[in-house]
């Protein structure tokens, strides 16, 4: 912002020396129009001007920083303030993602110890939470995970993984992904009760249905809370999740959230996004997985939450140190109250400069009197960057 008003203001602070010198050449003939025109010069000089952002930046990113926020670059922390869209992940964002195994419904032809650590092996490759925590029940119950590499593997984004290990063919994932993969004897929907809170994972071994894994994952305590504070600042709130529909239904009702997409593909969520910028909507993305790292990217501001995969943290502009959603509404707030003290020290700059250089063109102001002036102005716009201490509490 400050670079778009001192470039045109550069030629004004060259310009206006150069009229006071021929001025007073021509009507004071002597050194008298030399003088003059160095204290034009001197209280035209754009100090204050070059530091009304960096000092209000500076500032508001030490207050991000002590919030655990790490925010890449003053841009990023300029557009914050102007977003009105917000568009949350699923798993391991607004809920905790610290996800459990609750059941094992198996085939009755193929026992679960005889498929589950293999499988385990392989969703160790997948990057998902769910994998993590199949590997952590697997360990509870004993298993022993082999250690060889698969002798193939493939990530489905979204819908599952599938790979050779232990002379095995696995595949994991939704009922669609098995389907799709030609395999039999899968249980029909009717078959059993399924609770909304649940996430259900299909297996696989040799193109026969092995089983279904239960597991559940909770909302954060702080979610609710975090989504009526953004919608308190004028923000409308989006959940888009991988998971089948009526589980993401179910979370966005108990989270207030009136916006819900499940079964959600990366490529689908960077349409959707691409359609919010298409309205003129400022979006921000907010996720944790490597399938979110695409949507990271696409959002004007991506935020990566406390614990995501490193692909997510190169993509995002912002990164939550503390696994705490809390820090949002914050962040928001900050950044609106950047973008104020950064037009505050703008309008403070400017005004000096248009009440004291007319003040020196016509002689009312010697070099000496000009300096002190102008370090008063960059003082002023340093102590006006400083108050943003006192507007956000600590």
């Amino acid at each position: 912002m400050a670079v778009r008003v001192a470039s045109k203001f550069v030629w004004i602070v060259l310009g206006l020396p150069a009229l006071t010198w021929i001025y007073w050449y021509w009507t004071v003939p002597g050194e008298h129009s030399a003088w003059l025109a160095a204290a034009v010069l001197i209280i035209a000089c754009p100090c204050a001007l070059g530091l009304a952002t960096p000092t209000a930046v500076l500032v508001a990113s030490g207050l991000a920083s002590q919030r655990g926020l790490l925010i890449k670059g003053g841009d990023t922390l300029e557009r914050i303030g102007r977003v009105n869209e917000i568009v949350f992940d699923k798993t391991g964002t607004l809920t905790s993602g610290s996800l459990n195994l609750q059941k094992v419904i198996h085939s009755p032809e193929l026992s679960e110890e005889h498929w589950l650590p293999a499988l385990c092996r392989l969703e160790s490759f997948s990057g998902h939470p769910l994998g993590d925590a199949l590997i952590r029940e697997a360990h509870s119950r004993s298993y022993l995970i082999p250690n060889q590499l698969p002798d193939s593997h493939h990530v489905h984004p979204r819908i599952g993984i599938s790979g050779r290990i232990n002379g095995l063919d696995l595949i994991a994932g939704t009922r669609k992904l098995l389907e799709d993969q030609g395999v039999q004897n899968i249980p029909k929907k009717g078959n059993y009760s399924q609770s909304l809170a649940e996430m259900r994972v299909e297996t696989s071994v040799d193109r026969k249905w092995a089983g279904t894994l239960i597991f559940e994952d909770v909302p954060r305590k702080e979610s609710l809370h975090v989504i009526r504070e953004l919608k308190k600042l004028g923000i409308r709130v989006h959940l888009l999740s991988g998971d089948r529909q009526e589980t993401v239904q179910s979370l966005a009702k108990a989270l207030e959230i009136e916006a819900t997409l499940g079964a959600m593909l990366p490529d689908m969520k960077i349409r959707y996004l691409k359609e919010l910028q298409s309205d003129g909507k400022i979006t921000m993305m907010i996720g944790d997985g490597i399938n979110d790292a695409p949507s990271l990217h696409q959002a004007d501001v991506g935020v990566a939450v406390h614990n995501a995969r490193e692909i997510s943290i190169d993509a995002a502009d912002v990164l939550l140190t503390r696994a705490n959603l809390e820090s949002i509404p914050e962040l928001i707030r900050l950044s609106r109250i950047a973008r104020r003290t950064i037009l505050q020290n703008l309008c403070l700059s400017l005004g000096y400069n248009t009440l004291t250089i007319p003040l020196a063109m016509i002689g009312w102001v010697n070099p000496l009197l000009a300096a002190a002036a102008m370090a008063g102005s960059s003082v002023t716009v340093v102590l006006n960057s400083l108050r943003q201490k006192k507007q956000i509490p600590a």
